[in-house]
């Protein structure tokens, strides 16, 4: 098999989350979730736009096949899992079909409250998974 080439493109980032579209050899696959820019700060913060290797590997903890991202300055065990919401991931990259964004009002505070959502993650991983290398080149730039 000829070595993949993921793109992730970051389309939007705030305080919650950040968003975007990930490609692999041209083609769209999947919307992508993962946490706000918080200058790459472990556990809280999305990793920096760059190219990275990635292999594939079996999770233990997860008991399914995932994607580890190889050499993320100040970062360990970064990778593209499935997951729905910002919370479920503390760096990695959360893929799905359906890129969802809620805001619920509290009218007792005449708050709002964003919820940004993945769906079908599961499905998106295993897409991706079929569609790359077990080892190949990932890039993460930015549109926004």
């Amino acid at each position: 098999m000829i070595t993949s080439q993921i793109k992730l493109i970051r389309l939007e980032t705030n305080d919650i989350c950040t968003m975007g579209i990930l490609f692999i050899n041209g083609r769209w696959v999947a919307a992508c979730l993962e946490p706000p820019k918080f200058g790459n700060t472990q556990d809280f913060s999305c990793i920096p736009s760059d190219t990275y290797n990635y292999h594939k590997r079996y999770s233990n903890h997860a008991e399914y096949e995932i994607i580890e991202l190889e050499n993320v300055y100040n970062r360990t065990y970064i990778q593209i899992h499935p997951g729905n919401k910002p919370e479920e991931t503390s760096g990695c990259i959360l893929p799905g079909f359906i890129l969802q964004t809620y805001i619920e009002m509290f009218s007792s505070e005449e708050k709002y409250l964003y919820l940004p959502r993945v769906h079908k993650s599961k499905d998106a991983l295993n897409l991706i998974l079929d569609l790359s290398s077990d080892t190949g080149i990932i890039t993460i730039v930015e549109n926004f």
